[in-house]
């Protein structure tokens, strides 16, 4: 069977927003903890929970009050700079061509959820999708497994009983995003150029595109384009 439905990621995957991500690390950590943080530092270091990426940052345990002043700070800082974030290169191509090919498309993003599909509509992309699903809230900053089963429970719902996910494919920026497609006993294609370095991505053990093109490709979507 070949793909049936793409499950994109949002944030560093369709959304090309490393630079604004980055930018609302340093603010935060600058003001609470006096450090600045590179590129290959955010790379290097990413992993979820985001608590603990903190903590590998500065290479010690935060507190409490420590994580929840960064994760506030990042919020806010994000927030502000989201409005400088354009489409990832080949996005909105790759979208048209899935849809002409008849392949259903949906977002999933630990983003708060009104903010994503607010930002999903100025980029003028929302009709793409069958579903756009962001978190209630401010992410607490965990991992994407249970949102992802609860996506996958939500498609099933509108693409009714006998779909289970078959025949879906998971395109995301970061080793969350394997390890949840794993767990959920999906395919899944990862692209650089968002939360890690190629160099990591790779040891997921899934393809690894440098393009959205070359990762729809890679998971056998692009097959179904014609």
């Amino acid at each position: 069977m070949g793909v049936r439905h793409v499950i994109w990621d949002w944030n560093g995957t369709l959304l090309d927003d490393f630079a604004v991500i980055l930018d609302a690390t340093n603010v935060s950590c600058r003001e609470l903890l006096g450090v600045a943080v590179s590129e290959d530092d955010y790379r290097r270091h990413f992993t979820r929970p985001v608590q603990r990426f903190y903590e590998r940052l500065l290479d010690r345990p935060i507190t409490e009050d420590e994580w929840e002043r960064l994760n506030d700070g990042f919020h806010r800082s994000y927030t502000a700079g989201l409005v400088e974030a354009s489409l990832a290169p080949g996005a909105e191509a790759a979208l048209r061509r899935l849809r002409q090919a008849g392949v259903t498309q949906s977002i999933l993003s630990l983003w708060v959820h009104d903010q994503l599909v607010d930002t999903v509509e100025r980029l003028g992309i929302g009709d793409y999708f069958v579903l756009v699903d962001g978190r209630p809230e401010p992410s607490d900053g965990g991992v994407k497994r249970d949102h992802l089963i609860r996506h996958l429970d939500r498609l099933q719902a509108a693409s009714g009983a006998g779909w289970g996910g078959d025949g879906a494919l998971m395109i995301g920026d970061s080793l969350d995003d394997a390890h949840a497609a794993a767990d959920a006993g999906l395919p899944c294609v990862l692209v650089e150029g968002g939360s890690h370095h190629r160099e990591d991505l790779v040891t997921a053990g899934v393809p690894v595109a440098s393009t959205l093109p070359e990762a729809l490709a890679l998971g056998g979507a692009l097959g179904a384009l014609g």
